[in-house]
């Protein structure tokens, strides 16, 4: 068959437009069109798996910075800012900001951690990099992109964080602007949730998945068409904030002495959330934050703190019932009464009703507190302080070793429907007191001896500390015969090493009175 020359230029003109479709299609194209990618309806529920979020807590989180470049305090459009000026190419990687004391997980406080790893620059002249110091908030102006890992870590060690996952909405996505999520990253989004009508485009960049606005249009900060909310798993994100820049509105000659294109996230999501996970933990006289703790006399007094975290939601999704329900085992006392904390050390018991009975703890959120917004995005914790009651016989339920347990389980419901904390165990080994006086013969102990006058003999004062109840005082005293004049003592732990220079002791001939108070009495339970 015989094919004319206009019939060949024909079919190689239309496969080189297929390819030029095919390369946009691929470069990008609607988000809603990918995997993972989901409009949710009245019956999507984001998992309680993806719990944590950083959240800007006013009077708690403060901004550090790490590595070896300077920062500038500016203030850029009212807004007090970190800011740095062509960083240098050496320390890629090695610097950064964290932002202090942005949530919790199972109790524990977390920071977030933000390493600047690499960056793409536009402007030939100055490019800068700024975050924000009133909330958790980053700008950049004149790079192409700046690639940066934004991971949670544990407050107290400073190390990664053991999270199940967290999440974020990005917000106000326009003029060109995108975020570019590197490959480790991208295979830990388990689930993104965009509006119906969103304007956001997707892509693959060679295994970066990059979500953008292509049409170099603008929106606002609540915009929800302008919105992509990702769930991840783990504790980290890596990902570039970046910028294109069109030819007919930007050169680069043009110089950037601050950030300008804002990367925005916020707290809210277009998914209601599965009750998160509450936390239950243990505080005592020098134990903190535990799930088991030992308490050292019978009426130590030692506090329940139940930790939950309500997310921030859209008023569709605002509750209908909430609160905080705590059986507090028999044997336990309650001590005063229980309050509501929030994550900045703010009593909020007003916010509840308490509707407790004995030793059945309850306080429900007010109908009034449910229908604000103010009463999401935040991390409530009951505390309820206890003790064993004074008429409570350990003594018939020791376990092998010796100690008597106290376990406890708290629940959050919400909208009838309910999670349980973790168990705690609270354990208390009782010791009786004793005390018996000897005198030692050839070594031995015995109840009588026959002595001569001026002869020198020794008695011996053996006890065991008891722990029904707190020593607030504490002394060995032997009060002697007037016919007696005790010369020297010693005083001895149960290891027979000799402890006497850890208190003061006292002999008073005179009065014919020995005595030893040790310097510290804190541990001194149950010790002979």
């Amino acid at each position: 068959m015989k094919i004319t020359r206009l019939t060949i230029k024909i079919i190689i003109f239309s496969i080189f437009l297929l390819l030029i479709n095919i390369k946009n299609i691929s470069y990008a194209q609607p988000i809603k069109t990918f995997p993972k990618v989901e409009v949710p309806n009245k019956n999507s529920e984001a998992s309680n798996k993806y719990a944590v979020i950083a959240n800007f807590v006013k009077g708690k989180t403060e901004v550090k910075t790490f590595g070896n470049v300077k920062w500038e305090h500016i203030v850029f459009s009212g807004v007090p800012c970190l800011n740095l000026t062509n960083p240098p190419e050496s320390q890629k990687g090695k610097f950064g900001i964290i932002y202090t004391n942005v949530g919790t997980y199972e109790g524990k406080q977390l920071d977030l951690k933000i390493t600047i790893n690499n960056w793409d620059k536009y402007s030939k002249k100055n490019a800068s990099i700024s975050y924000v110091l009133n909330t958790i908030g980053h700008l950049q102006g004149g790079f192409n992109w700046v690639d940066q890992t934004w991971q949670y870590v544990d407050h107290e060690t400073g190390k990664p964080a053991h999270i199940s996952g967290s999440y974020m909405t990005f917000n106000d996505l326009d003029g060109l602007q995108y975020i570019q999520f590197s490959r480790e990253t991208t295979k830990n989004i388990d689930k993104m949730y965009v509006s119906n009508n969103t304007w956001v485009d997707g892509s693959n960049q060679n295994g970066e998945f990059r979500i953008s606005e292509v049409n170099d249009k603008v929106s606002k900060d609540e915009d929800k068409f302008a919105m992509v909310t990702a769930l991840f798993s783990g504790n980290e994100i890596q990902f570039k904030w970046g910028k294109e820049y069109p030819s007919n509105n930007y050169t680069p000659e043009k110089s950037w002495d601050t950030g300008l294109y804002y990367f925005g996230f916020i707290g809210e999501k277009p998914v209601r959330t599965e009750v998160l996970r509450p936390t239950k933990l243990i505080d005592d006289k020098d134990e903190k934050q535990v799930k088991q703790n030992t308490i050292q006399t019978k009426n130590e007094i030692f506090s329940y703190d139940i930790s939950h975290t309500v997310p921030n939601e859209w008023k569709e999704f605002f509750y209908k019932s909430y609160k905080f329900v705590d059986d507090v085992p028999s044997v336990l006392e309650i001590v005063g009464e229980p309050s509501i904390i929030n994550e900045a050390g703010k009593n909020v018991s007003e916010k509840f009703e308490n509707i407790s009975s004995n030793n059945h703890i309850e306080y429900r959120a007010k109908n009034s507190t449910l229908s604000k917004s103010d009463f999401y995005g935040h991390t409530y914790h009951m505390k309820i302080k206890v003790r064993i009651k004074s008429n409570t016989d350990v003594e018939k339920n020791l376990d092998n070793d010796g100690y008597y347990h106290v376990r406890n389980i708290a629940n959050i419901e919400k909208d009838n429907r309910t999670m349980s904390t973790n168990e705690v165990i609270t354990k208390y080994k009782p010791f009786k007191k004793m005390l018996h006086k000897s005198i030692i013969d050839n070594n031995q102990e015995v109840e009588e001896k026959k002595v001569r006058v001026d002869e020198s003999y020794k008695y011996r004062i053996k006890g065991v500390v008891g722990n029904n109840e707190t020593i607030n005082d504490f002394a060995i005293i032997d009060d002697g015969e007037d016919v007696l004049s005790f010369e020297s003592a010693k005083v001895f732990d149960a290891n027979h090493e000799e402890i006497t220079n850890q208190g003061k002791l006292t002999i008073d001939k005179d009065k014919n009175l020995i005595k030893w108070v040790p310097n510290d009495i804190s541990n001194i339970y149950g010790k002979t």
